[in-house]
């Protein structure tokens, strides 16, 4: 079977309800979520704590599909850490890692391109091919805490692209960065640049 459904795409309650739609208990979700957002493991094969019947089935129906890093410059100045990722399809987005002393920032592009063209920003340049999708966007910061090996305190909306013109997949994403069983950040530390 192909796997045809980005688990990163759920909130809490969606990846809930899909495990009971499947007959299974609602605590799945509480570790799959563990496992995910808190471990940064991305392979249901190796969530140990599920039966090998509930692994080789979610991995028949989900996938997990973390960003795959094409570059990644380290400034030598203070630590920030530019990345560039390659979507699923080909397309690619920037990330950036802010290193503060008592805080991590992590920048987060909501769309690949800009429509908007603004004179003092060099994405809209290249036009505008489209919207993230939810997973895309969470992706980022999985990927940026698994590769440094560190929890972000807090998430800017300010990368590539216009956040408000993906109205429904940022806030879908803003909830999941804040609710407790995925990322659990404070409200407070996540800001949408518009």
């Amino acid at each position: 079977m192909i796997c045809v459904k980005n688990i990163l795409n759920f909130n809490y309650e969606e990846l809930k309800s899909e495990i009971e739609n499947m007959g299974w208990e609602k605590f799945r979700a509480d570790q799959i979520c563990d496992w995910v957002y808190h471990k940064k493991v991305f392979d249901f094969a190796k969530m140990t704590n599920l039966s090998k019947v509930c692994r080789e089935k979610l991995r028949d129906i989900y996938h997990i599909q973390p960003l795959r890093i094409l570059e990644k410059r380290v400034s030598k100045k203070d630590k920030t850490t530019k990345y560039l990722f390659e979507l699923e399809d080909g397309n690619t987005v920037e990330s950036v890692l802010l290193f503060h002393r008592n805080r991590i920032t992590a920048c987060i592009s909501t769309q690949v391109g800009c429509p908007l063209k603004c004179a003092f920003c060099a994405t809209g340049q290249g036009g505008f091919v489209r919207n993230l999708e939810t997973s895309e966007i969470i992706s980022q910061i999985l990927t940026m805490e698994k590769d440094e090996n560190v929890k972000i305190s807090n998430i800017v909306y300010m990368g590539m692209g216009e956040p408000l013109l993906n109205y429904d997949k940022v806030i879908k994403s803003v909830k999941m960065v804040v609710d407790p069983k995925m990322l659990g950040l404070s409200q407070r530390h996540v800001t949408i640049s518009t």
